[in-house]
């Protein structure tokens, strides 16, 4: 038997807090095919807006982000509403 200590994290997951965030945030908005974007009349895949949110956001804004997306889960809304709205808001 040794004194040998196995490590429990595989290479797959993450090893920061920043990291956790951003494959959280991309886990979340990967789930919709197509999120519409209003006031440009089109749509954006929900891969495509994780991937925009963390080249123009900073750790800050993208922790305010899950948070949103965190809330509206709590809350039994629509995930679709907030996302749009946040797609938008990326435009300006």
């Amino acid at each position: 038997m040794g004194n040998k200590i196995f490590s429990t994290v595989s290479s797959d997951e993450p090893n920061t807090l920043q990291e956790f965030k951003i494959s959280l945030l991309k886990g979340e908005l990967c789930r919709f095919k197509s999120i519409k974007v209003p006031t440009i009349n089109d749509t954006i895949s929900g891969e495509a807006l994780a991937d925009w949110i963390l080249e123009v956001s900073s750790p800050k804004e993208i922790e305010e982000i899950i948070i949103m997306i965190k809330c509206v889960q709590r809350r039994g809304s629509g995930m679709k509403t907030i996302l749009q709205t946040i797609a938008a808001a990326l435009l300006k």
